[in-house]
């Protein structure tokens, strides 16, 4: 199956320039832990990512004010991205080689279409024959941890 069929959609965005404060705002207005760091070219396309633990480790944690901070200074750049036309398998072999639990979904043209979480992909391959399977069955678990 395509990542195009079950990505979410539509991704909460940010733009670099934006203040940490705003994302955690954000995040929380819309009950998410993540957003796509985007620039307009003319349209969306992700630059980065953003996450509540990049909030906490890069920000909070080292005594920085999240109203005096910019984005784009503690956002994870150049973020590994997934095409809507790519397999589920293809993507979570991608996660699983990036070391990450939700890859940005981009169009041909390279601009943000969705979302898809490991849990996601996951459980559609669950749902599918054991030749499916084989991604689950290499060792990666759910409760991995998401470097910084």
């Amino acid at each position: 199956m395509e990542v195009g069929t079950i990505c979410q959609r539509p991704v909460f965005t940010i733009r670099p320039y934006e203040l940490v404060s705003r994302a955690a705002q954000l995040m929380a207005a819309h009950q998410v832990g993540y957003l796509v760091v985007v620039e307009f070219e003319p349209y969306a396309r992700p630059v980065g990512v953003l996450s509540e633990r990049d909030i906490v480790v890069r920000v909070l944690a080292r005594g920085l004010d999240p109203k005096a901070v910019c984005v784009r200074e503690v956002m994870t750049a150049d973020p590994t991205l997934v095409r809507e036309a790519d397999f589920v398998e293809a993507a979570l072999l991608k996660m699983r080689e990036a070391g990450v639990g939700r890859l940005p979904v981009v169009n041909d043209h390279r601009e943000l279409v969705g979302l898809l979480t490991r849990e996601d992909a996951l459980r559609l391959s669950a749902d599918d024959g054991p030749e499916d399977r084989d991604v689950m069955d290499s060792g990666w678990q759910i409760e991995d941890v998401i470097p910084v």
